[in-house]
């Protein structure tokens, strides 16, 4: 049996991400991000800059290094290998510095 390539996979992963955002079949967990009027930017490999703060909903796939985005306009990108490292990282990095402000923010 022929191994898929990488492509082939994306594209069966993208399926996947169809079936998951229909209403009547929420099995998969889906990572929402909440917009806010700021920017978040982040440098991608080959993909040029991109604000995270656009982004709607962000899915991934670990094993193929497919990351699915969805912006808040409901087009979707689909990001592989680095690129798709580069934006979970910066995702990453973001979720800690507002987690940390959030903490500072807050009056005890």
């Amino acid at each position: 049996m022929a191994t898929p390539t990488p492509k082939a996979n994306a594209v069966l992963f993208q399926e996947e991400c169809d079936r998951a955002l229909n209403p009547h079949n929420r099995t998969q967990e889906i990572m929402q991000i909440i917009s806010v009027p700021t920017v978040f930017t982040c440098k991608t490999p080959t993909a040029g800059w991109i604000n995270l703060a656009l982004i709607r909903q962000v899915m991934d796939d670990e094993d193929t290094k497919v990351v699915v985005v969805t912006w808040l306009n409901g087009d979707s990108s689909v990001f592989y290998e680095e690129n798709a490292d580069a934006i979970l990282s910066a995702l990453k990095e973001v979720q800690q510095r507002c987690n940390s402000n959030r903490f500072k923010n807050r009056r005890l």
